[in-house]
């Protein structure tokens, strides 16, 4: 019994940490990268896109994580049926304090606290 508490006090716990973005498929994450890193020469690893309503765009973002290339994140924004993904921020340092208001002014904010975590820039 003890067990099967735990395991609901766990999922419960991680259901209200979990953003509503998806997973991107492997053509959205292809997309993204061209953009990032055009050489090929980091990691790539799938990307998530922002289910977070936001007309005539969509977000999504790519992590970097490796030896070749540093640590960082980049957000990305796509016009809606048409274009190409366009970064529109990047860094390892996207919410800190000193720069909320720059990222808000660039990328909407529920868009970000979907993507990147729910508290950024409070």
């Amino acid at each position: 019994m003890a067990l099967i508490a735990s395991v609901g006090l766990w999922l419960a716990v991680g259901a209200a940490d979990a953003g509503a973005h998806r997973r991107a498929s492997a053509h959205e994450s292809r997309s993204m990268w061209r953009a990032v890193d055009r050489s090929g020469t980091c990691v790539q690893r799938r990307g998530r896109i922002s289910t977070v309503a936001t007309p005539g765009y969509r977000y999504g973002t790519v992590t970097i994580a490796d030896s070749h290339c540093g640590n960082g994140s980049f957000v990305l924004r796509r016009r809606a049926g048409t274009g190409g993904w366009q970064i529109r921020l990047a860094g390892s340092d996207i919410g800190a304090p000193e720069r909320c208001a720059d990222d808000r002014r660039r990328v909407p904010i529920r868009v970000l606290r979907d993507l990147l975590y729910r508290d950024l820039c409070r």
